[in-house]
Parts: C-alpha cells; sequence; structure tokens
C-alpha cells in the first residue's frame, strides 16, 4: 500500500492483512527501510496498522509535524534521547527544504538556492501506466494541493514503484476546464475518456470545493515515443534508472524497468554512458560513477 500524510507519500509493507480502502484514515506505526528488494525504493515495514475513525486526527497529525520540527529538528537544542544520535546537518537541510527556505538561524545552516530534486511516487492504472512508459501520454492533472503543490520542474518521479522519470513542466489552472481547453487531450486523457466526458470523470476525483480552494496542475512527465528519441534521449532513460537503483543494475534488470525500449536501443544508450564516463560495469552491473 501506500500511504500519504500530506508531506509526501511512501510504500508500506504491512505485516498482517488488513483490509483497507482507497482513501482511508490510518495510523502506521513501524520502521523505514532504505531500499525495497522489488521496488527499488524506500519503504516501511508496517508493523502496526490501524484504521482511524475520528477525522480530526488528520488535522492533530499536522499539528503534531510542526510542533516536531520546531521543537525537536532545528530547536537547536544538543540534547537527544539516549542512544539516538542528533540529526546530522546535512539532513536538517535537507527537511528543511521540503518547507521553507529561510536558513536556519539556530543551528548556523544556510539552504543554498540551487534547488536539490525531491523524489516523489504516483500510483496509476496499469493500462495508463503503460501509455506513460511507451510515450503515448505524458500529461497528469491532479488537484493543487500536496504532495502536487510542493512538486517542481526537475524532480524525480516513480510510476506504480518501478518506472522513473522526471517532471519535465509544471503549468497551474484554475479550474479543469481551463486544462481541456489548454492542453493537448491526447496527451492528458485516459484511455476511453474524451473531450465530452473529461470534466465529470476528473470530478470524480477532484471536487469543486478543492478546485475553488487551489485550482488545479498540470504534471508533464514521461518521454516521448521510443521511436523519435536520439540517442541522448535514451541516455537519458537508461540514466534514470541506474541513478535510482543506488546499487545498479543486471542488463536483465535493465530491460524489465525500460520494457518500452528495445535490446539495440538499451545497448547503445549504455555504450553511449559508458564511452561518456558516466556509468561503469561491476560484476556484471551497471552502475552510475
Amino acid at each position: 500500500m501506500i500511504l500519504d500524510d500530506g508531506t509526501g507519500r511512501i510504500v508500506v509493507q504491512a505485516m498482517k492483512q488488513v483490509e483497507i480502502k482507497v482513501g482511508d484514515l490510518v495510523d502506521c506505526l513501524g520502521e523505514l527501510q532504505l531500499n525495497h528488494p522489488r521496488l527499488k525504493c524506500q519503504y516501511v515495514i508496517g508493523n502496526h496498522v490501524f484504521i482511524v475513525k475520528d477525522p480530526n486526527m488528520e488535522t492533530l497529525r499536522f499539528l503534531e509535524i510542526v510542533q516536531l520540527y520546531k521543537e525537536c529538528y532545528f530547536s537547536g537544542q544538543s540534547k537527544t534521547q539516549e542512544g539516538v544520535p542528533p540529526l546530522t546537518n546535512a539532513l536538517k537541510t535537507n527537511l528543511k527544504r521540503k518547507f521553507t527556505t529561510e536558513a536556519l538561524e539556530s543551528n548556523k545552516i544556510f539552504v543554498t538556492s540551487q534547488k536539490v530534486p525531491q523524489e516523489y511516487y504516483l500510483t496509476i492504472s496499469s493500462t495508463e501506466f503503460e501509455r506513460f512508459v511507451n510515450g503515448s501520454r505524458r500529461l497528469e492533472l491532479r488537484a493543487n494541493k500536496p504532495p502536487y503543490a510542493i512538486m517542481t520542474q526537475g524532480d524525480c518521479v516513480t510510476l506504480n514503484g518501478s518506472y522513473v522519470t522526471k517532471i519535465h513542466s509544471k503549468r497551474s489552472y484554475k479550474d479543469i476546464a481551463a486544462v481541456l481547453a489548454a492542453e493537448n487531450i491526447e496527451l492528458l486523457l485516459p484511455q476511453g475518456i474524451t473531450a465530452a466526458n473529461a470534466l465529470p470523470y476528473y470530478r470524480r476525483y477532484i471536487n469543486q470545493q478543492e478546485e475553488n480552494a487551489n485550482g488545479v496542475v498540470v504534471l508533464e512527465i514521461g518521454n516521448p515515443p521510443t521511436n523519435t528519441m536520439n540517442v541522448e534521449d535514451l541516455s537519458t532513460i537508461i540514466y534514470q534508472q541506474l541513478e535510482s537503483a543506488g546499487n545498479g543494475l543486471s542488463i536483465e534488470e535493465i530491460v524489465s524497468t525500460c520494457p518500452q525500449l528495445t535490446s539495440d536501443q538499451i545497448t547503445q544508450a549504455l555504450t553511449n554512458l559508458q564511452e561518456d564516463g558516466i556509468v561503469y560495469v561491476a560484476n556484471s552491473r551497471y552502475l552510475v560513477v
């Protein structure tokens, strides 16, 4: 399952079966793991996952996050719980960037103007996943609320836990109707949805109150069809997969994570990356320098 607490999304692997529906409010206690063996991303082993009935708990959680950041992460105090090491300056800076760009005066840390790309996870249907992978769809419409409101150009997006791409551009609109009038609907609409029934389709996911309050955003992600790509475009796709994997990928794993590319295109891209000195091979695995 994928949980969203308003600051981001993360994959959770529950230790016991829990009947949870999309949209349920849950409380999850678990352990953060750095690399899922199959999805190749950070995830949480959920030791305890409970459905929360009181909707006020969601507001309380946001208040707890604010208090945690003020009193623990950025309080400037040196005291820590016994056995728990203090956060490093680098980690504090990275956490702070998600909420503000002001300097951390109390810790003598200053955020540079250069933006550090963030990582996000989106879940879509298998049909639309294939369309994004093969390049026939490149636009995604979402309500302008976290995490979509804080996504920016250059951030990394992982679709369905396996396909890694970047946000090429992000455009804001006051409502869904404005999007349908301005954007290329062939690259925007899911399969089977036409311009005539697009508005009621999106209304199932973005209610009128959300639209009136914050508007909507269009994320341009994915890649163009592979038959129109040059070797640099192909190399970019391969590099994104290798960079996200961390410990490299074998040729079989590259083929699995890039089903839109032929074996010749993969070989061509890997050769180009090696000649540029960006990628090297060790123990039959391709790694980023």
